[in-house]
């Protein structure tokens, strides 16, 4: 019988030993939290983010004269610039763009699905695709997708949600709207169709119960539902708060799955 020798063990120095500590530690971070930058097999799209942990950035509530002097300078720089003889924006953008400027102005939180835009702004899918393309190709939008954890123990952990958005100025268009600013008066047509098009807006929105709102705003059941759980809560609460601090409002700590929990 043959006896195979065993092999001395390495010698190997120890700072390659952190190294190599550290290494594994980062890649047990990212396969536990990361389900944004790899393919993890749940039904999500790539660079995804869990939907309460993003930048201040995307809840930031800016002012209506803000909304509105962003949309102004959309419009100027698409009357402005061209490619191949085309406007850059065209007039869908603009009319999402102060969709989505609107409700920066009224929340801070601008998180539509497309079948709500599709219903406000009154465009197809596709349309609203290519509008979205050429806001960010421009400067004037940006976004992250999001993803939910369903709460469920077995099947898909998690579920894609709707994007959130942030409003922009893009330094050109800034300059565009100083220089007409110090030369002649805005186009009255153009800051007449940027008010006109935000009352409505705000005229929509004023018919709506907080339900109503959240179950467009969500494109996930389940997720309206806990939403307007919580406001349903918080007036509780106001109206009388003896009796609403004996019931907690709702967490989502109970949608979440042992995987998903900090």
């Amino acid at each position: 019988m043959t006896f195979v020798q065993a092999a001395a063990p390495l010698n190997v120095p120890e700072s390659v030993k952190r190294a190599m500590e550290r290494a594994r530690a980062e890649g047990k971070r990212r396969s536990i939290s990361d389900f944004a930058g790899r393919r993890t097999g749940q039904p999500i799209r790539r660079h995804s983010h869990r939907f309460d942990r993003l930048a201040p950035q995307y809840r930031d509530k800016i002012s209506k004269a803000e909304a509105r002097k962003i949309v102004i300078a959309a419009t100027m720089y698409d009357r402005t610039a061209r490619e191949n003889g085309k406007r850059v924006l065209g007039r869908t953008a603009l009319q999402i763009l102060e969709f989505l400027a609107n409700l920066a102005a009224y929340s801070g939180r601008v998180e539509p699905s497309y079948r709500y835009i599709m219903e406000q702004v009154g465009c197809c899918k596709d349309s609203i695709t290519r509008a979205l393309k050429a806001l960010h190709a421009h400067g004037f939008l940006e976004w992250v997708r999001r993803y939910i954890p369903t709460g469920k123990n077995e099947g898909p952990q998690v579920q894609q949600t709707t994007n959130a958005y942030r409003i922009k100025l893009p330094a050109l268009a800034k300059r565009l709207l100083e220089r007409k600013k110090e030369t002649s008066p805005i186009p009255d047509d153009v800051e007449w169709e940027a008010i006109q098009r935000a009352r409505a807006v705000e005229a929509m929105r004023s018919t709506l119960t907080m339900r109503e709102q959240l179950a467009m705003d969500f494109d996930d059941p389940a997720m309206a539902e806990l939403m307007a759980r919580i406001w349903d809560g918080i007036q509780a609460k106001k109206r009388d708060p003896e009796n609403a601090a004996e019931s907690p409002l709702p967490s989502f700590n109970s949608m979440q799955s042992p995987m998903t929990r900090g």
